[in-house]
């Protein structure tokens, strides 16, 4: 220990000290991306769950990805470009729970 009990720094805790810093100003600048296409993806999960739920797996899909998110992309409402309908609703570990057992892959939505 140096002086005053404080641990000297090597250089490779600064290095790893920057190696961080750099991750999250990576990952400051994808949330901030994420909070500006947040309004649309919201709009295509909410009507999903207020409108779709009663059709067809093949309806819902061609609803979701090609009507209503061209017609948002058209009137220019910022939305992912890879929008998952699952990715705003769910997460891995949830999914993965029903992609473990035999259900169909489509009974998470």
């Amino acid at each position: 220990m140096g002086a005053g009990g404080l641990i000297p720094l090597t250089p490779l805790t600064l290095t790893n000290v920057r190696v961080v810093g750099c991750r999250w100003a990576q990952e400051l600048d994808e949330l901030k991306g994420k909070r500006t296409r947040l309004l649309g993806d919201c709009l295509l999960g909410s009507s999903f769950l207020c409108y779709v739920g009663a059709f067809s797996w093949e309806f819902r899909h061609d609803m979701i990805y090609n009507m209503w998110w061209n017609d948002l992309v058209k009137r220019g409402v910022p939305t992912s470009k890879h929008y998952r309908l699952e990715d705003l609703l769910t997460n891995l570990h949830e999914i993965s729970k029903y992609v473990a057992s035999p259900c169909h892959i489509h009974s998470y939505q």
